[in-house]
């Protein structure tokens, strides 16, 4: 599975987008809720899902969409289960070290 992987820097902090190539450019509602998985936040570099451990621990902040970027984040014990939204079709987690 390759998933799209973007840094985004700012100040301290490094935000890691991550997103299953399938859903790169789709929007997903559910009730009241909406995300779209845009290119120029998530459209990164385009690697194999077991390549993501380098950037979990490098991310002080995680943006995560897709089935399954979520489950490797999970195994990875980076995202709590309870923590993970279904929109729509897809899965959305996010992570933020304090």
């Amino acid at each position: 599975m390759k998933v799209y992987v973007k840094i985004h820097k700012a100040s301290n902090d490094i935000l890691v987008a991550i997103c299953d190539e399938d859903v790169l450019g789709k929007e997903f509602k559910e009730g009241k809720l909406r995300l779209f998985v845009n290119n120029s936040f998530y459209k990164g570099k385009l690697i194999d899902i077991e390549e993501l451990d380098a950037f979990f621990k490098a991310a002080s902040i995680l943006n995560i969409v897709g089935k399954a970027s979520i489950e490797k984040a999970i195994e990875c014990e980076c995202i709590d289960k309870e923590n993970v939204m279904k929109i729509g079709e897809t899965l959305h987690a996010q992570m933020v070290t304090v």
